[in-house]
Parts: structure tokens; C-alpha cells; sequence
């Protein structure tokens, strides 16, 4: 099922790419921390082409401690990071390795192997792999 994403993207940039592409619906989760706020928010793309194994693109976004937790900016930056993985077609991209990004990924319950914001064709968490065959994707 492919459907507008465009209420994400804001550059005349990236909306032509998107005219040109079909992306598949993003799923969004959330990874919480122990107050149960969402602090990161974590986009999938699953393009599936006829006869091949489906590939999985995985954009994160990390909540600031200094900011207040917003989500429709949160699966912005998570979707956009997402198609640039799949854009670029870059394995992994934009490390996590600011301290701060660091401590909110480890207050959460999500897998730690985790270590960048933007992965093309990732190996899933088992978390992922549930979700992904709830929703019949894989």
C-alpha cells in the first residue's frame, strides 16, 4: 500500500524525489523511557518488489532532554531520515554519537545495537520483526 507522505517534507527537493519514488506506508513506533515518554521515535520503510526478499529502511529520531517531547517533528525527521536511507541507498548514516543522543537511546527499551539515525536494508530487532508480521509486510 503506497500513500502521500508529503504533509512530512517541507524542501521543493525532496518532494520532486518523492514525485519519482513510490514509498511504501511508513510504520512509526515509539521507544519510551521509564516515566513512559516517547523519546524516540523510529520510522520503517519496507519496499517489497515482486519475487525478492522485502528490504527494510529504518529512520530515527532522538528527543533533545532540553526540549519537549513534539511528535509530528519527531516522525518528520524519523521518515525523512528513512527515504534518505533508501535515497542514498547507505547501509548506515548519521551515527549516534552526541552524549546526550546517547543517554536518551539508553533510558529506552529499544535494541542498543541501534547506532545510527539513518540504516538502508537493517537487520531488524526482534520488536521490529513482530510488528512487521503483524502488519503482514514480511
Amino acid at each position: 500500500m503506497y500513500v502521500d507522505i508529503s504533509k512530512y517534507l517541507d524542501s521543493t527537493k525532496e518532494l520532486m524525489w518523492v514525485k519519482c519514488v513510490e514509498l511504501p506506508r511508513p510504520i512509526f513506533y515509539y521507544a519510551r523511557n521509564a516515566q513512559k515518554h516517547p523519546i524516540v521515535t523510529v520510522c520503517l520503510l519496507v519496499l517489497k518488489e515482486e519475487g525478492e526478499e522485502p528490504v527494510v529502511s529504518r529512520g530515527i529520531s532522538i528527543c533533545s532532554p532540553i526540549e519537549g517531547v513534539r511528535k509530528p517533528e519527531g516522525r518528520k525527521r524519523a521518515l525523512k531520515r528513512a527515504m534518505h536511507a533508501i535515497y542514498t541507498q547507505c547501509k548506515a548514516d548519521y551515527p549516534i554519537s552526541r552524549y546526550e543522543a546517547c543517554m536518551q537511546i539508553e533510558s529506552t527499551e529499544l535494541d542498543h545495537r541501534i547506532n545510527h539515525k539513518s540504516m538502508y536494508n537493517c537487520a531488524l530487532t526482534t520488536f521490529e520483526m513482530h510488528l512487521l508480521e503483524k502488519l503482514k509486510l514480511i
